[in-house]
């Protein structure tokens, strides 16, 4: 599958307000350690334990930065090119050709998309997601805005 260089990705909403939160309070938890674990370098004694505790402390705060970035990056991302899903653990591109996107009802309100010779996946933009909890409209918008690039572009 070819991805056309120089697309633009799309999100079609902004994280919502418990995702910013939780991210702020996971911006705040990675300053606590790194700052803690600062302390702790600086007061080693002996030079093979600092860089130990350093090492440490780098791993540590580099998975924390990347975790962070995951989760704030996650969501339903379109181009003129196709869809590209993106989770924590993962990332999915599709080309609009090669999928089919429905919204459904039961038992949640959320769009779900096929792709040729696969099983049907939940997106993001569902309206239980952290992004719409409590947001009926925004859920609503991003919804029909999926769909509608979805309409759009296939081919």
């Amino acid at each position: 599958m070819a991805f056309a260089q120089g697309t633009r990705w799309n999100r079609l909403y902004r994280p919502g307000p418990i995702r910013v939160l939780l991210m702020g309070v996971a911006a705040l938890a990675t300053v606590t350690v790194t700052v803690a674990g600062s302390v702790v370098v600086f007061s080693a004694h002996f030079l093979g334990e600092r860089l130990v505790l350093a090492t440490i402390l780098t791993v540590a705060v580099v998975s924390a930065l990347w975790y962070t970035g995951r989760v704030l990056s996650a969501g339903v991302w379109v181009s003129d090119w196709g869809l590209r899903i993106t989770t924590v653990k993962s990332s999915r591109r599709v080309p609009w050709s090669e999928v089919n996107v429905e919204r459904r009802s039961a038992p949640t309100d959320a769009v779900w998309c096929t792709s040729t010779g696969s099983v049907p996946w939940r997106t993001p933009v569902h309206d239980r997601s952290l992004d719409f909890v409590g947001r009926a409209e925004a859920y609503d918008i991003a919804a029909n805005a999926l769909v509608d690039w979805w309409q759009g572009h296939r081919g």
